[in-house]
């Protein structure tokens, strides 16, 4: 457990770009989001799926784009655990 506190940043970033899918797939599962793996990693592409509830569709999406963001902080160094961002996450995914 020790070791994963000092992977360092450019790893760390390594790890939740080849997460990033299965992460959002589980997140939005958890929410009781209907779609699959396949579908999930077809809307974090930008390509709708036909037949499928939007809400499910626009959840997926938020979600990504919260991951990017945090990504995004991290990448910058500008992530900060505070309410400000805390909220601008919430916005992001909610």
């Amino acid at each position: 457990m020790n070791d994963l506190r000092h992977i360092g940043k450019e790893q760390a970033l390594f790890i939740a770009h080849k997460l990033r899918d299965e992460l959002i797939f589980n997140m939005a599962k958890l929410e009781g989001n209907s779609l699959t793996f396949a579908e999930t990693q077809t809307v974090i592409q930008g390509i709708s799926v036909a037949g499928r509830p939007i809400n499910d569709l626009n959840q997926v999406i938020n979600i990504r784009d919260g991951w990017d963001e945090l990504i995004n902080q991290i990448k910058t160094d500008t992530f900060k655990v505070d309410k400000e961002n805390f909220v601008l996450m919430n916005k992001i995914v909610g």
